[in-house]
């Protein structure tokens, strides 16, 4: 699920309102959408990813009859349902008027632009109201400090099921460069800015925040620089995961969305390392984290750079290739959910389409010797939901195609469920077995 907020204006004057375009900046860097709809052409929202600021002209209201302000609202119904919106922030009279009939929140635009308070407040507020549309005192928090992304989740426990209100993907590039077990000074720095932004509206939703660290944060000797500054600023404990919590999380959050095969092997590709999974049944047989990830890759010297398959297949030789008789692969990380996408022809990215999606041995091929020809741009163009994976996303279909090749296996299964949710699986299984006791 992604949250996106409808945003329609009528006065002209607001297209250039600097409180209105900090608002958006604030929901755009938290991953939240917004539809705009003008009244006529500007360059005002330019400035904001397209894949997050959806700018449309529509109709003026003022030149609307009654039957065509009907038609209006009917019409408008439509797209806010195609879209998924779930919330309208507005100055046209004719959509506050009909408030009851959007079945949405619907905030009067001019009323809040009006107030004092500074706009992150107030867009805070704005997700307290949303959030509220949808009760639940259980809610969580869970973001993910991996290698290369910050993932964001916000999700609720209803009667023990999970249900994700929101989520998030950002790239830091945190191992970027990384040298010996130092992380780079501007690595920690853009973790630090995307944590603020992703922390900024989390509060609002809820105070249970978790934020989890794995292979990079493992072997950062500085790693302190990030931590001591959640601690001093938010008085949140960052949790270094261990090889094993990493793999077991990894588990918790697929098992059960995969029961239809009984033997499994979950792999996640990650900047620093790839976890494995073994299942046969509800059983872990086998579980190993090696070091061997994207970033990692990348930051290899020039002249062992030449040779990454040799190097990937070092790596996968530690692993028991024959331990299961006929397994399934699932694959989870940026690289699978990001090939699927542009397989699938996605302008926006769509966990719904992403999960549970299969990709093969022609398609890993494709891909690989397509992408290995374009230069970065053409790449990012295939991917405008996450270009900034352009740089990495060849060294990461290698990897994969040389997973599939070391199980023998001509497809995998795409999950877009990573290690947050086993985190909430985890509180999921604690509050089922409390209704139990």
């Amino acid at each position: 699920m992604l949250i996106n907020i409808g945003i329609y204006l009528k006065s002209e004057e607001l297209h250039r309102e600097s409180r209105l375009l900090d608002l958006i900046r604030i929901f755009v860097r938290t991953g939240i959408r917004c539809y705009v709809c003008i009244t006529e052409a500007t360059d005002c929202f330019d400035q904001f990813d397209p894949q997050y600021c959806v700018v449309k002209e529509r109709l003026k209201e003022g030149t609307l009859s009654s039957n065509g302000q009907r038609e209006f609202i009917i019409r408008e119904i439509d797209l806010c349902h195609k879209n998924r919106i779930g919330l309208i922030i507005t100055d046209l009279s004719t959509i506050l008027r009909e408030e009851q009939e959007f079945k949405l929140p619907v905030i009067d635009l001019n009323r809040l632009l009006k107030r004092r308070e500074s706009i992150s407040i107030i867009a805070g507020e704005i997700i307290e109201k949303f959030s509220g549309h949808y009760p639940s005192p259980d809610r969580y928090v869970v973001i993910d400090v991996g290698t290369n992304n910050v993932l964001l989740v916000w999700a609720l426990i209803i009667k023990g099921e999970i249900r994700v209100f929101h989520r998030a993907s950002r790239i830091s590039a945190m191992g970027k460069n990384m040298r010996g077990k130092r992380v780079t000074k501007a690595g920690i720095e853009r973790v630090k800015r995307i944590l603020r932004d992703f922390l900024l509206l989390s509060k609002y939703f809820s105070q249970n925040i978790t934020i989890l660290g794995t292979s990079c944060s493992r072997e950062s000797d500085n790693i302190s620089l990030l931590s001591d500054w959640l601690k001093e600023r938010y008085d949140i404990e960052y949790r270094i995961l261990s090889d094993e919590e990493e793999a077991s999380l990894l588990g918790k959050a697929n098992r059960n969305l995969f029961r239809e095969f009984r033997e499994l092997i979950i792999f996640d590709i990650g900047g620093g390392s790839t976890e494995f999974i073994y299942y046969v049944g509800e059983r872990v047989t086998y579980q190993k984290s090696l070091r061997l990830g994207i970033r990692r890759l990348e930051n290899l010297s020039r002249e062992i750079r030449g040779e990454q398959k040799d190097y990937i297949n070092k790596r996968l030789s530690m692993l028991p290739a024959r331990l299961l008789d006929n397994p399934v692969l699932v694959g989870i990380g940026g690289t699978v959910t990001n090939i699927s996408a542009v397989k699938k022809g996605l302008t926006f990215y769509d966990s719904a389409e992403v999960h549970k999606s299969i990709l093969t041995r022609k398609d890993i091929d494709y891909y690989l010797q397509t992408f290995s020809r374009m230069n970065l741009q053409e790449i990012a163009e295939l991917m405008p939901f996450e270009p900034l994976r352009a740089n990495i996303i060849v060294s990461g279909l290698l990897v994969v195609s040389s997973i599939m090749d070391y199980f023998g296996r001509d497809y995998i299964y795409v999950s877009d469920f990573g290690i947050q949710f086993g985190i909430l699986e985890q509180i999921a299984s604690t509050k089922k077995r409390g209704r139990t006791l």
